[in-house]
């Protein structure tokens, strides 16, 4: 008895170490923890999606600047047409409507030709196939019109909503899938100041015409 006695005393009396903080292996482990996750972060923005801050007013009333889209990135999306894509005008020529500065972002425009169609604009209005398609999107006609052209295999024809403010098809020509760089998604950030009797209706942000 007297001896655990002891032994109880001797553990009582027994300073408390404290760790001491390894700054070299701290930084070791966030190590560790960065060398798995970013390439594992490359592919979700590669291959799955991001989110895209708009610039500028060219899809006006559906969106404004500075609100923010997620942007499905998966290679293999059907494109429809109604569709809000992102895409890459690099390999756009500078023209009087392109200068260089616009070629070096992306530019966010709605699909409204599909491969193998023709399309024209006649008196403000979108023929799709001779066929008038109804696009309650826009609030205003296009003061351009088009020659009906034909849609080459695996090309898009896109247009901003805002169509008497909008670079796009009309002005550059079609763009190919591979220029294609994914498809809005998702509303992540509204700009509260855009009155919402302006816009668009919700249920037709992303999909719609016929």
């Amino acid at each position: 008895m007297t001896e655990e006695k002891n032994n109880l005393d001797e553990n009582e009396t027994k300073p408390i170490q404290e760790k001491r903080f390894d700054l070299k292996k701290e930084l070791t482990e966030w190590l560790k923890i960065i060398l798995i996750m970013g390439p594992i972060l490359l592919i979700i923005y590669m291959y799955v999606g991001s989110m895209y801050k708009i610039e500028g007013d060219s899809m006006r009333p559906t969106f404004v600047g500075h609100e923010r889209v997620w942007v499905n990135k998966w290679p293999y999306i059907t494109l429809k047409r109604g569709d809000i894509v992102i895409v890459d005008p690099h390999n756009v020529p500078v023209s009087s409507a392109v200068n260089q500065e616009m070629k070096r972002g992306t530019w966010i425009k709605r699909v409204v030709g599909l491969p193998g169609e023709t399309i024209e604009i006649k008196n403000g209005d979108v023929y799709i196939n001779d066929h008038k398609l109804k696009e309650s999107y826009t609030k205003e006609k296009s003061l351009r019109d088009l020659k009906k052209i034909v849609i080459p295999a695996d090309s898009f024809f896109v247009m901003g909503d805002n169509r008497n403010g909008s670079t796009d098809s009309r002005d550059v020509g079609v763009f190919e899938r591979s220029n294609i760089l994914g498809r809005a998604t998702r509303v992540l950030w509204r700009n509260l100041s855009f009155e919402n009797e302006e816009r668009a209706k919700e249920e037709s942000l992303f999909r719609e015409g016929s």
